[in-house]
């Protein structure tokens, strides 16, 4: 279901934005989305507010509570299927998370089972790089010359993204693994890539690190290079495509994975087939990212249990998590470097949407509304002022994001506190 949305704009003007408010202490209720197909920034408090979300959200903290839980650094793109009563998200493009101190306490919290690096790909053939994921391409993209380093989404792979997903999660989960180790705690790493077309989740890697030292390592048969290697000439001398995918993708065998591995893929492979059995066309439908939403969120709830109706459907939110940290002084504040990690990630999905504007079933085609959630109204904004801003001449710093809104994208923010919605409104940029 393609939730699109057709918004009159009732303005108040404010700082610079024109907005138009909602909050807990109510407003006449707005139609069900499901029913009109309109959307405004009350539909998502609603959403949140619902019995449907409350009793989703409750789940998802006894869950976490009672240490059944996750945590899952996936990709920002739409397809992959997880389980989300039991994850806590951190989703980045494929899996680049670059901000990975600020949680690292996270990494070594009791009320996880492990932490689970999950790429993905969606098309492979013997001897080649599995391809499918739009950062991953991208960067093979770079690596041959075909698209040059600039600022944005092209210099976040070009420091955060392997071309290779198998690769990229050995890489991811190692940085993990470091920040275990530091921590002289122990913690579970687990590497997975999803086949985003057919649902295969194949267990690739598993480490185990106690009192400070890594006492358990397991990688699939070739990939074990990845993990040692201490630079980056050593990673691309070892990565020969044609040697490591000779025969297929190389996976774990169930034997050789400790229970509480083969737990979590029993998990996944579960929440696969009931998103297999509720849409016969499953393959056809994920061939194509088209969600019709764009999120960048601070929140470690998935979104598909706080807003139930409007991203409780397969594929429905392109999402970028940002991180927060405390401080004595300011209380939970975004990092102004994680705004702007952000935002050049949120530029991928911005270009194709305008590139493929009015034309049906093409990635991206769809995605004309941006929800940005933090835990202030004002940060909310803070965000948007960053990827809105216009120079002194009145043109956008980021032309691709002006062009995304020249199309008809619309902007929603909203206030999120342990997964409860409070306050939300529209935003719309202003003459210079």
């Amino acid at each position: 279901m393609k939730i699109k949305p057709i918004i009159g704009i009732m303005p108040v003007l404010m700082a610079g934005i024109e907005t138009r408010h909602s909050d807990s202490r109510g407003m006449v209720p707005h139609p069900e989305p499901e029913k009109t197909g309109i959307i405004t920034a009350e539909t998502f408090r609603l959403d949140n507010q619902s019995e449907l979300a409350k009793a989703k959200i409750d789940l998802w903290y006894k869950n976490y509570n009672q240490g059944k839980s996750y945590l899952r650094l996936g990709c920002s793109d739409a397809r992959p299927v997880f389980d989300e009563e039991l994850v806590w998200s951190q989703r980045s493009v494929s899996c680049g998370f670059p901000h990975k101190d600020i949680y690292a306490d996270a990494y070594t919290g009791s009320k996880v089972i492990a932490t689970v690096v999950d790429t993905h790909y969606g098309k492979f053939e013997n001897g080649k790089r599995p391809e499918g994921c739009g950062g991953q391409d991208t960067s093979a993209k770079i690596k041959s010359g075909v698209i040059e380093v600039t600022e944005g989404i092209t210099g976040y792979v070009s420091e955060n993204v392997h071309e290779d997903p198998i690769v990229q999660g050995i890489l991811q989960a190692k940085e993990v693994v470091t920040h275990l180790k530091n921590s002289g705690k122990e913690g579970r790493v687990f590497v997975t890539t999803q086949d985003h077309r057919s649902g295969l989740i194949v267990p690739v890697a598993e480490y185990v690190v106690a009192n400070g030292k890594l006492v358990s390592s397991i990688t699939a048969l070739g990939f074990g290079t990845f993990f040692d290697a201490e630079t980056e000439e050593e990673i691309e001398r070892a990565y020969m495509p044609s040697i490591l995918y000779a025969t297929g993708i190389p996976s774990l065998t169930e034997n050789s994975v400790s229970g509480e591995f083969k737990k979590y893929l029993e998990i996944a492979k579960n929440k696969v087939d009931r998103v297999k059995a509720e849409h016969s066309d499953f393959s056809e439908t994920q061939a194509v990212q088209n969600p019709w939403a764009l999120v960048i969120s601070a929140n470690k709830i998935p979104v598909q249990n706080r807003y139930p109706t409007l991203f409780g459907n397969l594929g429905s939110a392109f999402q970028v998590d940002i991180p927060r940290t405390k401080n004595e002084r300011e209380g939970v504040v975004i990092p102004p470097e994680a705004i702007e990690t952000a935002i050049c990630q949120m530029q991928y999905a911005m270009e194709h949407a305008v590139e493929h504007h009015g034309i049906p079933n093409t990635d991206f085609s769809d995605s004309k509304t941006l929800f940005i959630e933090t835990g202030s109204l004002s940060q909310s904004r803070r965000v948007a002022h960053q990827l809105f801003a216009k120079d002194e001449n009145g043109l956008f710093v980021k032309d691709w994001a002006g062009a995304w809104l020249a199309l008809g994208g619309k902007v929603f923010l909203a206030e999120t506190h342990a997964g409860t919605t409070s306050r939300t409104e529209e935003y719309v940029p202003i003459a210079a």
